[in-house]
């Protein structure tokens, strides 16, 4: 059975309202990834898996004292391997 070094990370992906507008925003997102993916490869990792994790976001007082409630932020994190 094979053995595996993983590397976990995140795509941060900025883009503006205009670019999602005019359809510019998932060809930026997408050349990111893209880089990501290359920059890891380039180190000899392959993608394995994306997947999705809720993260809280932490109230402030004056937040928690309005009765707002935590929010939540998914994080698509994307997982790379490279066989030792």
């Amino acid at each position: 059975m094979a053995k595996y070094h993983y590397k976990v990370d995140y795509l941060s992906s900025f883009v503006t309202q205009a670019e999602i507008a005019n359809g510019k925003g998932g060809v930026k997102i997408a050349q990111q990834m893209e880089a990501k993916i290359n920059e890891y490869s380039a180190q000899g990792y392959e993608l394995y898996d994306q997947t999705s994790v809720n993260v809280a976001i932490k109230l402030g007082c004056l937040e928690a004292l309005l009765g707002k409630k935590t929010e939540y932020l998914p994080i698509i994190t994307t997982v790379f391997r490279k066989e030792l």
